[in-house]
């Protein structure tokens, strides 16, 4: 079986999957609130979902989080993160303060030479 991630999926679609598996449509607003939330790693941590649920979202879907995997500060202050995504490959972003404000620059590619 292939698990698609959860964000992926279109609300109103979910909206009917949940219907579909006997579940309030509703609960598709609160699923897709957790999803986008930073630090949540899986759907165990959705506190607000009934335990039901959370096993359904648990066999039918999955959950990619990127980590940073390293980080290295210069002496000027900019701090240079390599960031690994779901499928192992990595990107890198740069946050470059000054006076008045930080600079964040992501890589959108994958490889990205610049």
């Amino acid at each position: 079986m292939s698990f698609k991630d959860i964000r992926l999926i279109k609300p109103e679609n979910l909206e009917q999957l949940l219907k579909k598996n006997k579940f309030l449509t509703y609960r598709s607003k609160q699923i897709q609130n957790w999803a986008r939330k930073i630090d949540i790693q899986s759907f165990n941590q959705m506190s607000n979902l009934p335990s039901d649920l959370i096993h359904f979202l648990n066999e039918n879907f999955k959950l990619n989080k990127s980590k940073v995997k390293s980080s290295k500060k210069s002496s000027d202050g900019t701090i240079k993160f390599a960031i690994q995504l779901y499928d192992n490959l990595i990107v890198e972003a740069v946050m470059i303060p000054s006076n008045k404000r930080i600079t964040a620059c992501v890589s959108s590619q994958v490889g990205c030479s610049l």
